[in-house]
């Protein structure tokens, strides 16, 4: 008997505990979003948010960079899955915290309804074991961000990638996330890590991490040991966000790495999430449809910094970071108009 009272009344504190969080949470949202959160939380629960993105260009043979990932599989976000004809799979390790064991060959499980893609086991931004021009499309949904050199990275999926081949990316916006408390990684920084042939072992953002990571939004820690000695594992566990996100420097970034983006959007919770199409233009040549898409992009987030960046902006024209040539990438590009919607 006292066992079992002793059981409830510990649950009953879980379950208040529980809930002051998701006060807490939702609190937390309401400043971030502004007056409009009561009104998106009703949308997204009502009418689930459909991505703008269409799934034409991703039914051939695609690689997938990390996951398998929910993005890609529910209806109601981007299902690559069901439409490809197949896809491979990228993973740092033959352990990981996500996958758990994982072994090379034809194992990568992502449709019940589909047979294995192929599993490769190397960095997602040394991808030697992929010869060029092997995939129609290459997605990635919430990886870069865990690359230390994201420039590169993008390089490489840009090399495995057929002429006019595509990418569906995902990052986090950091103000959804933990990373709320951290400022946008400067685009010039990206470049840095670059050019200084940055590799997965770096720790220079480790720091900065662990004094403002919000682990209010970060339920998967503990507590705060657990999660700093998750940072100071990451060669293991590749949990450090190593930069940090907003739909600017996403846009740029992808920009800079040789691909045309086509579309792009912010999706609760907190998703940036773009298409874009291998290209050999000029930043100069793809200025203006970019700022458009950036300019649209801030103007529909459920965030209210980045409509505020949507008028701040205006008629301007201008991405941070984003003049001048790639540093290198080949390939032809005609955007095509797309054949299959999402919704």
């Amino acid at each position: 008997m006292l066992v079992s009272i002793l059981g409830g009344a510990v649950k009953e504190e879980v379950m208040v505990l529980s809930s002051l969080n998701r006060l807490r949470y939702h609190w937390r949202f309401l400043r971030i979003v502004g007056w409009a959160y009561p009104l998106l939380f009703f949308q997204k629960v009502m009418f689930p948010q459909q991505p703008l993105g269409t799934l034409a260009e991703f039914e051939g043979h695609g690689l997938e960079i990390g996951g398998p990932s929910e993005f890609f599989r529910v209806e109601k976000s981007f299902p690559i899955y069901r439409v490809a004809a197949s896809v491979d799979n990228v993973n740092y390790s033959k352990k990981t915290f996500w996958e758990g064991s994982l072994e090379e060959g034809r194992n990568f499980k992502y449709d019940r309804s589909k047979e294995p893609g192929y599993q490769f086991i190397c960095e997602a931004s040394e991808l030697s074991p992929i010869p060029d021009a092997r995939y129609d499309f290459v997605a990635s949904c919430h990886t870069l961000e865990h690359c230390a050199n994201p420039i590169k990275a993008l390089y490489e999926w840009r090399r495995v990638l057929k002429n006019d081949g595509w990418l569906a990316l995902v990052l986090p916006h950091k103000v959804g996330t933990f990373d709320c408390r951290r400022m946008v990684t400067e685009f010039e920084h990206l470049l840095k890590d670059y050019r200084n042939h940055v590799t997965e072992d770096d720790r220079t953002h480790f720091c900065e991490i662990l004094e403002k990571h919000d682990l209010l939004l970060d339920p998967g820690q503990k507590s705060r040991a657990d999660f700093e000695k998750w940072i100071h594992d990451n060669a293991v566990t590749r949990g450090a966000h190593h930069h940090v996100f907003d739909p600017g420097l996403a846009i740029t970034l992808v920009d800079y790495a040789g691909f045309e983006v086509v579309t792009a959007q912010v999706m609760r919770p907190f998703h940036i999430f773009i298409v874009a199409q291998k290209s050999s233009k000029s930043a100069s040549e793809k200025e203006r449809v970019r700022n458009q898409i950036l300019r649209n992009c801030r103007e529909h987030s459920p965030f209210k910094v980045d409509r505020r960046e949507a008028r701040s902006q205006g008629a301007s024209s201008g991405i941070p970071g984003a003049a001048g040539h790639s540093e290198k990438g080949t390939g032809t590009s005609k955007t095509r108009r797309s054949k299959t919607s999402v919704s």
